[in-house]
């Protein structure tokens, strides 16, 4: 946990996972988490208001996970469940050899000609899966932040978004989707 102070006020972060804060080694032998509450308390009681988290145990097909820096510089994590497709586009440029090589032991010739200087681009499209209405506010910080990751495991993989443009309904509408493009912000180049 640490804080920071702008002006006046203080912001206070802490993870507050339930594998980060440990909750197995807590609770009731045999008995299963079904919500827990965090608030921040001194020795005179709760001085911040109770958030409760619900645990999830179902299984949610196509699950994908997004952290990105809010507005306050504090890391969020966005939660997809829709299908994601992925295409990669190859770029290289055919080099002329100054000679040509045989590998006699194993039978292939090689030629003269050679693929060079190979970049290529991973491009993942993913649905968000329906979403409510109220999560508008938050998606919008996801696309506002600069510093956006897709989780794989315990790594953060930097990706770029780009434009987009979503349409997310009418007033009416309280549930919505919607669909965007991601790629590893690294450059991807081929092999020597």
């Amino acid at each position: 946990m640490f804080s920071t102070s702008r002006l006046r006020e203080t912001l206070i972060t802490a993870t507050v996972g339930y594998g980060q804060i440990n909750i197995d080694a807590i609770k009731e032998a045999g008995k299963t988490v079904t919500h827990y509450e965090v608030f921040l308390a001194t020795a005179a009681g709760a001085f911040t208001e109770r958030f409760k988290f619900k645990v999830d145990y179902d299984y949610h097909r196509n699950s994908r996970y997004f952290a990105f820096y809010n507005s306050f510089g504090q890391f969020e994590i966005l939660w997809l469940r829709g299908e994601q497709t992925t295409s990669v586009d190859y770029t290289a440029i055919s080099q002329d050899l100054s000679f040509t090589t045989r590998d006699e032991a194993n039978n292939i010739y090689y030629g003269n000609k050679t693929d060079g200087d190979i970049f290529y681009d991973t491009k993942h499209k993913i649905a968000s899966g329906v979403r409510a209405k109220w999560e508008l506010d938050y998606i919008k910080e996801f696309f506002a932040s600069k510093h956006k990751f897709l989780v794989e495991g315990n790594k953060l993989i930097a990706i770029t978004t780009g434009n987009i443009k979503l349409d997310l309904g009418g007033d009416n509408d309280t549930l919505f989707t919607y669909n965007f493009t991601y790629s590893p912000a690294a450059e991807e180049r081929g092999n020597a």
